[in-house]
């Protein structure tokens, strides 16, 4: 099993975004360690720095807000799946087999800081492929919220990615290689939310705990936004399905998650390039103003479709990222090491 950590965490002022320029050929890779210089931003320390700037500045809470945003000063959560303490030191992703499409880790639900899950074995899995049914009201969300709690719909305002990974070392055109043209190896982002209709599984262990806020969120009940789940009608779950497997609550064709054969443009976070072993260490911002050209993303092997900043905007409080990886085609493997998360959100 990988090791998962989920923190509170990031920098004390969060770097300014990286550039987007493609590493030259020949240059090493900087070691990766999600631990260094980390600082646990949590909400009542940004609630504390805009009682500061308030009562220092005789400032209105409205301005206050713009200073923080400005300053990049928001609450940080992280998530790690270590996969370097595998046998083999790393997780091997294949082409053409069963594990070409893999989820690897999903973050904490956005905002709300006090909830944890029980159930470690179903938090470290893909979720069922089933139909969100219904959503939580964000007032019921706010419930599992440490003080002060999160006041926006949409509180998100930055995701890092940082990924240490590498493909098979050979293959594919000669001209590609060293290059993120032709790679067929690489990482999406999907989205989970809880169901609020869903009926909890009986071997549940979040809800077999009785719950102080009225309303219990069972690990269970989590349910994927994307990646698509589709249904398919050559396959049937019989009534009463014992298994509490995918597909409908009762009876009808099994559901299952569809993944494209191309990368998505608007979820990939990044490729390996093409036919190098060594190991590289992709660090990867999206922010909510992002602004960037199609083709500038495309270079140095980022979705093209995401540098419009829809992603990060689009993301609601007590939403979960989570992170695939992808490979195609026999001879492709996609080598990962380590894969780290971090949201940044306002309150």
């Amino acid at each position: 099993m990988p090791l998962i950590i989920n923190r509170a965490g990031g920098n004390m002022i969060p770097n300014r975004r990286m550039p987007l320029t493609p590493r030259a050929a020949g240059d090493k890779e900087t070691p990766y360690d999600p631990y260094t210089d980390s600082f646990e931003t949590r909400p009542d320390d940004v609630y504390q720095a805009k009682q500061i700037l308030m009562k220092a500045g005789n400032l209105p809470i409205e301005l206050a807000d713009i200073i923080l945003d400005v300053a990049e000063y928001w609450v940080c959560t992280a998530t790690t799946a270590d996969y370097t303490n595998l046998p083999q030191r790393r997780l091997a992703l294949q082409g053409r087999r069963n594990d070409e499409n893999k989820f690897l880790l999903r973050t904490m639900p956005l905002g709300l800081t006090g909830w944890s899950s029980s159930d470690h074995e179903k938090w470290r899995n893909q979720a069922m492929p089933k139909e969100l049914r219904a959503e939580w009201s964000i007032d019921t969300l706010r419930h599992f919220a440490d003080d002060p709690k999160p006041t926006l719909e949409h509180p998100c305002r930055k995701i890092e990615f940082n990924i240490v990974s590498h493909d098979q070392g050979w293959g594919g055109i000669k001209a590609d290689h060293g290059t993120f043209h032709g790679s067929w190896t690489w990482f999406e982002a999907g989205i989970e939310r809880f169901d609020a209709n869903a009926e909890c599984a009986g071997d549940c262990l979040d809800c077999q705990q009785s719950s102080e806020k009225g309303v219990d969120l069972p690990t269970c009940s989590i349910r994927p936004v994307w990646p698509r789940i589709i249904k398919d009608s050559q396959v049937t779950v019989p009534m009463n399905n014992a298994n509490g497997n995918a597909g409908d609550e009762d009876s009808g064709p099994i559901t299952r998650y569809h993944h494209e054969l191309h990368p998505t443009a608007d979820h990939k976070i990044q490729c390996n390039k093409v036919a190098t072993h060594d190991v590289q260490h992709h660090h990867v911002e999206w922010r909510f103003d992002d602004d960037l050209s199609p083709e500038e993303l495309v270079q140095v092997g980022r979705g093209s479709g995401t540098g419009d900043g829809k992603f990060v905007r689009s993301l609601k409080l007590g939403d979960i990222v989570t992170i695939w990886g992808h490979a195609r085609f026999s001879g492709w493997c996609n080598h990962i090491e380590k894969v780290e998360v971090k949201t940044y959100w306002a309150i």
